[in-house]
C-alpha cells in the first residue's frame, strides 16, 4: 500500500542504487494534461536520461540535439527562447555524478601529492646524512673488493626497507583515515560511502610505495658510490666531511621542501579566506533558531486544493500555540535545499522592451508566516495575510531584484504578473509587497529573480515547514510531529533539521577541502621545519671544526649564530621564491573553489612568507643555538 493505494511490485534493484536520489521506492511517471500544455514551456522540474547508442559517439549525439534545439525553436518563435540561451546540452553521468566536487577531488589529490614529495624528500635528505657518515665504511667496503653496482643495491635496498614500512603503516591507518573522511564528507563528496579498500587500493599504494622508495633512494646511493675508496680512507678515521656534490643535493632538497610547502600553505590560505567570505554572505534570512521538516500529503487522500489548504492551515494553528514558537510557516521549497521550482513569468507592463516582459523567476508558494520565521525582510507593501485566500483576488509578492529589474524609478506594488508565456492562461496577480532577495540556489551567487504566492490560491502537496523557537529547534521537533499527527494521524514527516544544519551541508564541500588542506598544509610546514633543522643540525656537526678556528682567530658567538642563521635564511628564502611562483600558477587551477578572493590575494602569499620565515628561522636557532656553545679548544681537536 502507498498512501492508502495497492501497488503490484514488478521489480527489484540492486542495493545502494542511488540515482539521482536516494529513493527507495520507484513509481511510474505519468504526464498531466497540464504538463503537455503547450503554454507551459517553463516548466524545467524533470530530469532526462538517455544511454546513447553504441554505434554513435557522444560528439555526434551532441550535434543531433543542436538540430533538435533548433527546431524547437523554430517552431515556438512567440517563446522568448533565445533570451534564455536554449539549448539541449548532454552531459555524461560520470561528470554530473562528480559535478562540482571535481575540482575538489583534484585539490584533495595534488595536496596528497605534495605531502608525499614533502615526505620523501625529507627521508632522501637523512638518506644523504647517513650516507655522508657511512663514506669510510662504504670506502673500506669498496677497498675489499665490493663493486659499485653492490653499494647501490645495499643503500637502494635500505631506502625501499623504509618505503615499505611506511606503506604499511599508511595501510594499517588508512581505515581509520577513510571512516573519517566518509563522515566528514557524506554530503560533500558524490558516492563517498561507496569508498572501500580493495584490491586495486592495494596495489595502487604498493607501486606508489615501491616506486618512491626506489626514486628517492637512488640518488642519495649513487652520491655515496660515486666516492674513491682513497678520497675517504685518507681522511685518518673523519666521519662526516661529505662532498660538495652532497651538500649541494641536501640544500636542493631543502629548498624544494619549502617551496611544496608554500604551495600547500598558500592554498589552504586562500581556501580559508574563501569559506570565511561564504559563512559572511547575507544570504537574505537568519538561519539561527529555525526548525525544518517536510511534509508530503499523498495525492489520492488529498486530491481537492480545499483538502490541502486546511492540513497545512490547521498544522500551522497548531504549531504556532506551542511554547518557544515564535512564528511559524510553510514554502513549497526552502533555501539551499536543493529544490524548487522555476519558469517563466509575463510581466504586465509596457515600460521595458517586449524581451524583457517574460523573466525566467524562481517561484514558491508559501504561506502567512513564512516570511517572519524565516525573517525575510519586508522593503515594500505588505507580507501574505490570512484573508489572502482562494476566494479573494489572486496577490503575489516578488523580491527587490524582481522590482529593480522591471520597475527600476517606480513602485512595483500594484503591478501585475503572472505564471508561464504571454499565452499563459494563469491568473493575473497583483503585486502586494517587495521582499529582500533570499540566495535560494546557493550563497556564492544571488537566484534568479523571485516570486512568491499564498499556498491557499495555488496549494501544493509537498511543503516544507519552517518553524522560528526561542529554544534549540531539534528539541520541538517531537512536539510539531505530534501536532502533525493529531491532524492527521497516517500523515509522515521527514527530513527534520535545522536551518543551520541546512546551511552546513550547503558549505560542507569546501569545509571538507579547506580541512584536508589545511591539514595536509600543516604536515607540509612540520616536515619542511624538521628537513630544515635536519639540514642545519647536521651542517654544524660537520663544521664544528670550522667554528672552532673561527672562534679562536677572534669570531664571537654572536658572529657564529648570524653566520648559521644566515645559511638557513638563505635556503629558505630561495624555496619561498620559487614556491610563491609555483602558488601563482597552480592557484589558478582552483578558482572555481573561490569566492571572492583573488587567486594571488597579497594578503594570503604575505601571510604564508611570515609563516614560512619564522618557523624556518626558529628550526635555524636551534643548531645555531648550540654552535655558540661549542668550547674552541673542544672543537680544535673534533674528528
Amino acid at each position: 500500500m502507498v498512501n492508502g493505494r495497492p501497488m503490484k511490485v514488478v521489480g527489484v534493484l540492486p542495493a545502494g542504487f542511488a540515482y539521482p536520489l536516494n529513493a527507495e521506492m520507484w513509481q511510474p511517471l505519468a504526464f498531466t494534461a497540464e504538463d503537455l500544455n503547450p503554454n507551459n514551456r517553463g516548466n524545467h522540474g524533470y530530469l532526462v536520461l538517455a544511454r546513447i547508442k553504441p554505434e554513435l559517439t557522444l560528439e555526434q549525439a551532441r550535434a543531433d540535439m543542436q538540430g533538435v534545439s533548433k527546431t524547437i525553436i523554430e517552431r515556438n518563435l512567440n517563446y522568448p527562447y533565445g533570451k534564455f540561451n536554449f539549448a539541449l546540452v548532454l552531459v555524461p553521468l560520470l561528470e554530473d555524478t562528480v559535478g562540482d566536487a571535481k575540482t575538489a577531488l583534484w585539490v584533495l589529490t595534488g595536496a596528497v601529492g605534495f605531502v608525499l614529495l614533502i615526505a620523501c624528500v625529507n627521508v632522501a635528505s637523512l638518506l644523504l646524512a647517513r650516507a655522508s657518515a657511512r663514506e669510510r665504511e662504504i670506502a673500506i667496503r669498496t677497498a675489499l673488493g665490493a663493486g659499485r653496482a653492490q653499494i647501490v643495491r645495499q643503500l637502494l635496498t635500505e631506502s625501499v626497507v623504509l618505503a615499505i614500512l611506511g606503506g604499511v603503516t599508511g595501510l594499517l591507518l588508512a581505515p581509520i583515515a577513510l571512516h573519517g573522511i566518509i563522515q566528514l564528507g557524506a554530503v560533500a563528496l558524490p558516492r563517498v560511502s561507496e569508498v572501500r579498500i580493495d584490491a586495486r587500493v592495494l596495489f595502487f599504494t604498493m607501486g606508489i610505495t615501491l616506486g618512491t622508495g626506489i626514486l628517492f633512494g637512488l640518488a642519495p646511493a649513487l652520491q655515496a658510490s660515486r666516492r674513491t675508496p682513497f678520497e675517504d680512507l685518507k681522511e685518518g678515521g673523519r666521519s662526516g666531511t661529505p662532498s660538495s656534490a652532497s651538500n649541494r643535493a641536501r640544500r636542493v632538497l631543502v629548498v624544494s621542501e619549502v617551496a611544496f610547502s608554500v604551495i600547500l600553505l598558500v592554498g589552504a590560505g586562500l581556501l580559508m579566506r574563501s569559506f570565511l567570505r561564504v559563512l559572511g554572505v547575507d544570504a537574505g534570512f537568519h538561519a539561527d533558531r529555525i526548525l525544518t521538516m517536510r511534509v508530503s500529503l499523498p495525492q489520492e487522500k488529498y486530491s481537492k486544493p480545499e483538502q490541502v489548504r486546511t492540513f497545512y492551515a490547521e498544522v500551522l494553528r497548531r504549531i504556532g500555540r506551542l511554547p518557544g514558537v515564535e512564528a511559524a510557516g510553510a514554502a513549497a521549497a526552502l533555501p539551499l535545499s536543493g529544490l524548487g521550482g522555476s519558469g517563466t513569468t509575463t510581466v504586465d507592463t509596457q515600460d521595458v522592451p517586449p524581451d524583457q516582459t517574460t523573466p525566467e523567476a524562481d517561484w514558491r508558494p508559501v504561506t502567512p508566516g513564512y516570511f517572519q520565521a524565516m525573517e525575510i525582510p519586508l522593503i515594500r507593501g505588505r507580507y501574505f495575510e490570512e484573508y489572502d485566500s482562494e476566494t479573494s483576488a489572486p496577490v503575489a509578492i516578488v523580491d527587490d531584484t524582481f522590482a529593480r529589474a522591471y520597475w527600476p524609478n517606480e513602485d512595483p506594488v500594484g503591478k501585475r504578473v503572472k505564471l508561464g508565456g504571454r499565452q499563459s492562461t494563469a491568473p493575473w496577480m497583483t503585486i502586494a509587497g517587495v521582499v529582500g532577495h533570499v540566495h535560494y540556489r546557493a550563497l556564492e551567487a544571488p537566484s534568479r529573480v523571485q516570486l512568491y504566492w499564498p499556498e491557499a490560491q495555488r496549494p501544493y502537496n509537498t511543503m516544507s515547514l519552517a518553524v522560528r523557537t526561542t529554544r534549540e529547534p531539534l528539541t520541538l521537533g517531537l512536539a510539531i510531529e505530534k501536532e502533525i499527527l493529531a491532524v492527521d494521524a497516517d500523515q509522515p514527516v521527514y527530513q527534520v533539521r535545522s536551518m543551520q544544519q541546512l546551511k552546513s551541508e550547503w558549505v560542507s564541500q569546501r569545509f571538507l577541502a579547506l580541512l584536508l588542506v589545511a591539514l595536509f598544509a600543516d604536515v607540509a610546514l612540520v616536515l619542511a621545519a624538521v628537513g630544515i633543522y635536519g639540514v642545519m643540525a647536521h651542517s654544524v656537526a660537520l663544521r664544528t671544526h670550522e667554528i672552532g678556528i673561527r672562534m679562536t682567530l677572534g669570531a664571537s658567538r654572536t658572529d657564529v649564530l648570524r653566520m648559521i642563521l644566515a645559511q638557513g635564511a638563505s635556503l629558505t628564502a630561495v624555496g619561498l621564491g620559487i614556491g610563491v611562483l609555483g602558488a601563482i600558477a597552480l592557484m589558478r587551477l582552483m578558482k572555481s573553489m573561490l569566492y571572492s578572493v583573488s587567486a594571488t590575494d597579497p594578503l594570503t602569499f604575505l601571510g604564508v612568507a611570515l609563516l614560512l620565515v619564522s618557523i624556518a628561522l626558529l628550526a635555524c636557532y636551534i643548531p645555531a643555538r648550540r654552535a655558540t656553545r661549542v668550547d674552541p679548544l673542544v672543537a680544535l681537536r673534533y674528528e
